[in-house]
């Protein structure tokens, strides 16, 4: 509600209504008025939008690690699987020389 004697009629508003540019409030008083309308809508939508931007950041950080994880997980694995079926085939292989040298 504006302060007594002031009104929050615009100039645009007071042509249309008839009233003269005399008749019309102080524009500066009009200007600390607006600024004291609260304006937590558009604060709290914005902090949301900020709250959501950074959970997907952070869900698609963490999903992006996991996977290059199981990469690596899966690479280590395999690379000693292989290794090993190659120490068996040596070990083999040596049995079978040591035998038919025999």
């Amino acid at each position: 509600m504006p302060p007594k004697g002031r009104s929050w009629v615009s100039k645009s508003e007071g042509a249309r209504s008839g009233l003269d540019e005399e008749e019309l409030p102080n524009r500066s008083a009009a200007a600390i008025d607006v600024k004291d309308v609260p304006r937590s809508s558009s604060k709290s939508s914005s902090k949301v939008v900020v709250v959501v931007v950074v959970v997907v950041v952070v869900v698609v950080v963490v999903v992006v690690v996991v996977v290059v994880v199981e990469v690596v997980v899966v690479v280590v694995v395999a690379t000693a699987a292989a290794a090993a079926k190659v120490e068996v085939v040596v070990v083999i292989l040596e049995v079978v020389v040591v035998v038919v040298e025999e």
